[in-house]
């Protein structure tokens, strides 16, 4: 015979207390997108292209920079390449 620890007449009592219940706080999740690019895995996964052709991306990028930056000032590009330093400017700056 299964006997129950309580019946609906013999509830045990509630304590009361005086005390709030205790409140869960959410606390946002974050997370800095630094990582994205500044890791091998994610520069190459971003350009597509090994590590090895990271010069040459960053110098066509810096062409075509240059390029856009004279068609918004609206004039004629005149772009100088130095291959030894890495570095392009057009000639509106």
């Amino acid at each position: 015979m299964v006997v129950p620890l309580y019946s609906d007449t013999a509830a045990p009592a509630k304590v009361a207390s005086n005390k709030p219940a205790p409140r869960l706080e959410r606390v946002t999740f974050e997370t800095s997108r630094l990582g994205e690019f500044c890791s091998e895995r994610e520069l190459t996964a971003q350009i597509g292209h090994r590590s090895s052709e990271w010069p040459l991306v960053a110098a066509k990028e810096m062409i075509d920079n240059s390029i856009d930056g004279a068609e918004e000032a609206e004039i004629a590009p005149e772009i100088d390449i130095s291959v030894d330093m890495l570095a392009a400017r057009w000639n509106g700056a």
